[in-house]
């Protein structure tokens, strides 16, 4: 597949926002081999170390509902910034918490609490990312948010392993400091290549404001089509519940049992991790390319997907 034709100020911005979206997942997962391990230290169980992981999703999730009109309110520059800024807070504060609470309950309820305010950012910033790459390159958005899920699945691949071997050049708060440095740098490095699109809306404008209005009330009625047939939000639903049960304990368990069954090093146990998210992110283009060619059969590759990672 060509290129498409950009000026060198879209290829800069499109390059440093994918560069952004695999900096802020990297940071959601470089923890990922080596604190179910080192959280007995702590005074943590396996059941608070799911919590910790679930406390983020769960708050990505319930904040991604309103992250889009926030966008809309604001403007999706702000409000990536906002989110980069909390990502950034979230990821320090849970690397620097064991230094500055008793381990136990309360170590948990602050980790927690750095957890759910990285879950907040990561909700913003991601909203906000697709929705400024959908916009700013109309006619090629298939391609560029392609690369966008792509970058997800190379920060897995890459996020753990870097967290593991941060962790054990210089202990539990290192890769969460690193980590928390780079997404602001990034962002500031974007400033002068944003879109006019991702810039605060005018409320100036009554007609822009109509337009607004008009495309609220669109949105209201997809909405309500889409409830009208099931299997048109069933499929999806099912589909990401399973995926999501299948992978959240797979980051809570592998490490713990190549440990434990084969004396693996947390270094070791992390590319567990990239064998896994490298094979997402280069079959992720694959598969979707064969499912245009067979759009008829989609149901059957979503059957057969989710068959192979059962």
């Amino acid at each position: 597949m060509a290129l498409p034709t950009l000026t060198g100020k879209e290829w800069t911005f499109l390059l440093l926002t994918l560069f952004q979206l695999l900096a802020c997942n990297a940071t959601y997962a470089l923890f990922a081999p080596f604190f179910p391990i080192v959280a007995v230290d702590y005074g943590i169980t396996q059941n608070g170390v799911a919590f910790l992981f679930s406390s983020f999703a769960a708050t990505q999730f319930l904040t991604s509902i309103i992250a889009g009109p926030l966008a809309t309110r604001f403007g999706r520059r702000v409000v990536l910034g906002v989110g980069v800024a909390l990502i950034s807070v979230g990821a320090v504060a849970f690397g620097l918490a064991p230094d500055m609470a008793p381990a136990g309950t309360i170590l948990v309820t602050l980790l927690a609490l750095a957890r759910m305010v990285q879950g907040t950012g990561a909700a913003l910033a991601s909203v906000c990312m697709d929705a400024i790459l959908a916009d700013a390159f109309p006619k090629n958005r298939g391609f560029v948010l392609s690369l966008a899920g792509s970058c997800g699945g190379l920060a897995w691949a890459i996020g753990p392993p870097l967290g593991g071997k941060l962790f054990v050049l210089g202990g539990f708060r290192l890769p969460f400091l690193c980590a928390g440095a780079l997404p602001p740098l990034v962002n500031v490095l974007m400033v002068p290549f944003f879109p006019e699109s991702a810039k605060t809306p005018s409320a100036k404008s009554p007609k822009a404001s109509d337009s607004a209005d008009r495309s609220s009330k669109i949105d209201c009625s997809q909405v309500r089509e889409l409830a009208a047939v099931p299997l048109l939000w069933l499929i999806p639903l099912c589909t990401q519940l399973s995926q999501g049960c299948k992978w959240s304990t797979f980051d809570i368990g592998i490490a713990l049992w190549v440990t434990d069954e084969f004396g693996f090093s947390i270094s070791e146990a992390s590319t567990c991790f990239s064998v896994v998210s490298l094979a997402w992110c280069f079959g992720a283009p694959i598969m979707g390319s064969i499912s245009d060619r067979f759009a008829s059969s989609r149901l059957v590759f979503v059957i057969f997907g989710l068959v192979v990672v059962g």
